[in-house]
């Protein structure tokens, strides 16, 4: 299993649990120097250079936009540091990913985030050539609804 965004794009290629993991908020992040004159996801319409991460789901909003310059890294290193020269206009980070990267770097009074993306809601994923995804779907069901109902995985989710 896999942690993935369930949306329209990823939707028909894995088994699906019932339960969801989380909802994982985003932003997108600007240096406090260099604000995005946009207000708004919607507003993005010149070409602004915007710095993503390779295999991540930001929305179909953000997919359909095709006046925006989509700039692929696979670490959020490599964004943030493209964003602290100048190489790209903002950066799309999972809040609670972005709240530790910043703090940890000391820079969070220099990249803010400007307005919200899409939310992702993220599930467990089983890939559908395995024989046993469906028992393994449903066994993280179970264990899921039980811990949503002990508190335990409210827990967890404050820790992160």
């Amino acid at each position: 299993g896999l942690n993935v965004a369930r949306e329209p794009s990823t939707a028909p290629d894995f088994l699906w649990g019932k339960e969801l993991l989380f909802q994982a908020d985003a932003h997108y992040y600007h240096h406090t120097d260099r604000p995005l004159a946009a207000k708004s996801a919607a507003e993005l319409k010149n070409g602004e250079r915007i710095g993503v991460i390779r295999g991540y789901e930001y929305g179909e909003q953000f997919f359909r936009n095709d006046a925006i310059n989509k700039e692929w890294v696979s670490r959020h290193v490599q964004n943030i540091s493209k964003l602290l020269a100048g190489r790209v206009d903002a950066i799309i980070m999972f809040d609670k990913t972005a709240n530790l990267l910043l703090q940890k770097n000391g820079l969070e009074k220099q990249i803010v985030p400007a307005f919200p993306c899409e939310s992702s809601l993220i599930y467990v994923a089983f890939s559908l050539s395995h024989p046993r995804a469906a028992y393994f779907a449903g066994k993280l069901d179970e264990g899921l609804r039980i811990i949503k109902a002990n508190g335990v995985h409210a827990a967890i989710a404050a820790k992160y």
